[in-house]
Formats: structure tokens, sequence, C-alpha cells
């Protein structure tokens, strides 16, 4: 499943929770911005999907297939350079079951608990399927391998 199709479950799946949403405008590298002297620092992209009900928010960045370590690495890092929010929000990542043995392999559950994101895994059929860092979440996980 490619990212726009992961996208358009996120989306469907978060409104139907009462999440009015908003789409990244554009993606690929952040514009450059200059503060005076030196090297000019990167600004930070909106999340790939931006959910909102009422002063609560839902920040997702989705990978499509195919899968690989670095998107997984990726999607990490840019959801977390969104954690300077102030307001409630939930940080979480989102990819297609494809996904689920390289997420087992690179994301131990100590690291997942000190990233404190969500994971949200697409399922073939459009399910959209919600873990928080925790073991019970992780041997739920383990069972979409089955």
């Amino acid at each position: 499943m490619k990212e726009p199709r992961v996208r358009e479950h996120i989306v469907a799946w978060l409104s139907s929770k009462g999440y009015q949403i908003r789409m990244a405008p554009h993606r690929g590298r952040p514009p450059s911005k200059t503060k005076g002297k030196g090297r000019p620092s990167k600004s930070s992209a909106d999340p790939d999907i931006k959910g909102r009900k009422g002063t609560t928010y839902y920040y997702v960045e989705a990978k499509g297939d195919p899968p690989s370590t670095g998107q997984i690495y990726t999607a990490i890092g840019e959801i977390c350079t969104k954690r300077a929010s102030t307001t409630p929000t939930v940080f979480s990542v989102a990819f297609p079951v494809s996904y689920v043995p390289f997420v087992l392999n690179l994301l131990s559950l100590r690291a997942w608990k000190k990233l404190d994101i969500r994971i949200l895994f697409v399922t073939t059929s459009g399910e959209v399927k919600e873990y928080a860092p925790s073991r019970a979440s992780l041997d739920e996980i383990k069972q979409l391998l089955h």
C-alpha cells in the first residue's frame, strides 16, 4: 500500500473519531530559514496529517510501501521534531501492515515508551489499528504477523 493510500485510510479513521483534518500543504525538504549570522536552520514541516478535536491534536507521519528501516527511522524522526507543541497532542506514525516485521525488529519497548508515540497500522482492508507504547500493544502487534 503506497503512502497516499495509507494517508487516505488514516484521514477516514480520524474523521470517524470526530477530528477535523488538515493535510500537509506540500511534501519534500523544508525550506531553509536564516537566523542572522551562521548556518541557516531548517524549518519543521507540518506532519502529513494533523487532526484537531477541540483543543486536542493528533499528528501523524505516514509512510507507504516498500517497507524499509530508513522509512521507519524517517517517520519517527519527523514526528519527534513536532514535539515542541505545547497543546495536548498525540504523536503517531502510520504504516501499512507490511511494516510489522521491520517495526518489531527495530523498535524496542523501552525506546517506544521513551518516544511516547502511537503506532498506527493500516490493514490491507483499510482498517486502522492504533497501538500505544505498552507490553500488551507489543504482543498485539506480534499477532499481526499471523
